[in-house]
């Protein structure tokens, strides 16, 4: 059964939250997806290397677009005591001058009131 995942295994807070976020947006009528922004795992050194200073520092956990408007979204997932780092914050800023839609989500009703709060 190699690849099946163990139907017990609780996910984690921000896997859950992740998810429960990706398809709120996929059923509200955008195209939404995780960004993978972390470290790539080097077998070599056994260590994972840090994504290069090539703009993509910062990048938020959940990136899409609505789909009528093409208004892009970014959403950043912090749990419990986890804080937003100087280059997510800029990521964020960005986005909001950018006219897109810019969220830090810590629980789902908060990501629901600012996501209602930004579309007006």
């Amino acid at each position: 059964m190699g690849g099946l995942k163990n139907p017990k295994k609780k996910q984690s807070p921000a896997n859950e939250l992740t998810n429960k976020i990706i398809n709120f947006l996929i059923l509200n009528g955008y195209r939404a997806w995780r960004n993978n922004a972390v470290g790539i795992f080097d077998p070599k050194t056994k260590r994972f290397r840090k994504q290069p200073k090539n703009g993509n520092q910062g990048t938020s956990d959940v990136l899409g677009f609505h789909k009528k408007t093409a208004r892009f979204v970014a959403v950043e997932i912090k749990i419990g005591s986890d804080e937003l780092s100087e280059s997510q914050i800029e990521f964020l800023d960005t986005v909001e001058k950018a006219g897109g839609i810019a969220i830090e989500a810590k629980t789902f009703d908060g990501f629901l009131k600012s996501i209602k709060e930004q579309n007006g």
